[in-house]
């Protein structure tokens, strides 16, 4: 399984959740706007890479970003999942995921 997580630095308890992803073997790739010497090194180990982005809130730079990611770790929708766990995203989220087929909400 390969897990997109929107935005992984917010709220701080989601590397947690990246980093046990991780344990039980998923890939977990996070993206977001925040440099990557803001991310906390616990959050580094639990994600298999990092995408800064210049904004989330672009849908075209997002889906571009995911059609690399998909063509590098895999193209199989069913393969994949995309998390926020921030209510923010989650127009976001259904975009990516219709755009890809990605099954989810």
């Amino acid at each position: 399984m390969k897990v997109l997580f929107l935005s992984p630095h917010f709220p701080s308890q989601q590397k947690l959740f990246c980093s046990n992803l991780k344990k039980l073997g998923a890939i977990v790739i996070g993206i977001a706007e925040e440099w990557h010497h803001n991310i906390p090194n616990e959050l580094w180990n639990g994600l298999n890479e990092y995408v800064k982005v210049k904004s989330m809130e672009n849908f075209e730079e997002m889906r571009s970003v995911v059609n690399v990611l998909m063509e590098r770790y895999g193209s199989d929708p069913q393969d994949w999942r995309i998390e926020s766990h921030n209510e923010h995203w989650l127009e976001l989220e259904a975009y990516l995921r219709g755009e890809f087929n990605i099954p989810g909400y």
